[in-house]
């Protein structure tokens, strides 16, 4: 069994094990089960004097399940022209993708899906052949960054910074 799973037993307890348990012991405390879709759970931090949401008020927090491409696009949008600061994850089977923003501006994105790191995005749009690609790796010995990626080895090595646009810069 994978271990980032966690369990909920006929009893209703959850059972996590592995990572999970150190990522949810990380934020023991009261949390409230806030109303969301059948497939999805979503908790929300209270303040365990009070029992009243912990952190700032005025934040929003967006839930749910959406049906194909347009309604995602359209959300981006609307978290752009309102130019909230935050993150927007996108969760489909086993992938998951984040989205960061920051007064609108997409600032970083993430994802565990090998085909959307930023390098094969730009071997597949033809920006950079692969010997380009894992010559820039080697040369510069970012692994992990997608931002330090993104500003110190593609922008620096294979093509100039202005041509990013088409590549999605930050």
């Amino acid at each position: 069994m994978p271990d980032d799973i966690i369990t909920i037993d006929e009893e209703g307890r959850l059972i996590a094990s592995g990572r999970v348990r150190e990522r949810l012991r990380q934020r023991r405390g009261p949390w409230r089960v806030v109303p969301s879709v059948d497939n999805l759970i979503v908790l929300q931090r209270l303040d365990g004097a009070t029992a009243q949401p912990a952190g700032p008020t005025n934040r929003a927090m967006l839930c749910g399940d959406v049906t194909g491409h347009a309604p995602l696009i359209d959300v981006i949008n609307f978290i752009a022209s309102s130019r909230w600061t935050g993150v927007l994850s996108i969760v489909t089977g086993e992938v998951a993708q984040s989205i960061y923003f920051k007064r609108g501006d997409v600032k970083a994105a993430s994802s565990n899906r090998r085909q959307d790191r930023l390098g094969d995005i730009i071997y597949r749009f033809g920006g950079a052949t692969k010997e380009q690609l894992d010559e820039a790796l080697r040369e510069s010995g970012v692994r992990i960054s997608l931002a330090a990626r993104q500003d110190r080895v593609m922008a620096g090595y294979i093509m100039a910074r202005a041509d990013l646009g088409d590549f999605g810069r930050t």
